[in-house]
């Protein structure tokens, strides 16, 4: 555990009627969000399959994290790859690596078979990535 994370964060013995459930529970919610065990939170991630946790920032507490909900960052859209990695501690290089990936996936499930996902991804935010895939699947004309 990082030196300087206080116990009280990730135990705080909330009832589970006491934590949000929905979007709209948490959407004008306190920031940083102290619920660090919510999936959408980004200062750890648990491995659904071994149960172990990572830290994503091990030298920040989470009261230091400009962003602590992915949600949050969702909900502005157009974020560039680089503030995308840095939300979550990853380089730009990686981000586009998995949104490529993603891409990739998608361009199967949407019978995108000349799309390039390189140039897709090239100078464009996370909105424009979203917008050409969406202008690609409609008719023209």
């Amino acid at each position: 555990m990082p030196p300087n994370l206080n116990a009280v964060d990730l135990y705080n013995p909330l009832s589970i009627s006491e934590k949000p459930i929905h979007r709209g529970d948490c959407l004008d919610g306190q920031r940083p969000c102290p619920y660090v065990s919510c999936k959408y939170n980004l200062y750890l991630d648990i491995n659904s399959d071994t149960g172990s946790i990572k830290f994503n920032f091990p030298d920040l507490d989470v009261h230091e994290l400009s962003e602590t909900c992915a949600l949050d960052i969702a909900d502005r859209g157009g974020e560039t790859l680089e503030m995308v990695g840095d939300a979550i501690n990853l380089t730009r290089e990686r981000i586009r690596q998995i949104v490529i990936a993603c891409l990739k996936k998608m361009r199967i499930k949407l019978d995108l078979s000349d799309c390039d996902c390189d140039e897709i991804c090239r100078g464009k935010t996370t909105d424009g990535i979203i917008d050409y895939i969406l202008h690609a699947r409609m008719p023209s004309g």
